[in-house]
């Protein structure tokens, strides 16, 4: 393998104990799954002083690797979600999208796809993101 990932967390202040379970939980898979060598994490915290936004550029500066993906600090990845998107980067492609499952607030469970086929942005308040197995 040789595409390197690279996450990048924007976080605040005020979701930090949200933080520390996304990092551990990236920290833990990169460990479980031998991935030392392929995925970094960079994050960034303010107190909002910054827009998400710039913060999300600053982080993507950081990164020298050749693929990234953005996460919030209240984001929830499934355990498959490293090991898939490793495995789809290997095949050198411009992006990878998934079919998700979310529920905001924990209610309101739907189905939704991160695509370059969509045109429009849509956001909805503290969204936990649940990739099927």
């Amino acid at each position: 393998m040789k595409n390197r990932l690279s996450i990048l967390i924007a976080t605040t202040i005020d979701r930090r104990n949200e933080f520390h379970t996304l990092y551990e939980t990236f920290t833990s898979m990169i460990k479980k799954f031998k991935y030392d060598d392929l995925v970094e994490i960079f994050f960034l915290e303010d107190n909002k002083e910054i827009s998400i936004g710039l913060k999300r550029q600053k982080l993507l500066e950081q990164s020298k690797n050749e693929y990234i993906v953005y996460f919030d600090s209240d984001d929830i990845p499934r355990e498959a979600y490293l090991p898939k998107i490793i495995t789809a980067i290997q095949e050198n492609p411009d992006c990878v999208g998934f079919l998700i499952n979310m529920t905001t607030n924990g209610q309101n469970n739907q189905t939704c796809c991160h695509s370059l086929k969509y045109k429009v942005w849509a956001e909805n308040k503290m969204v936990t993101i649940m990739l099927e197995t």
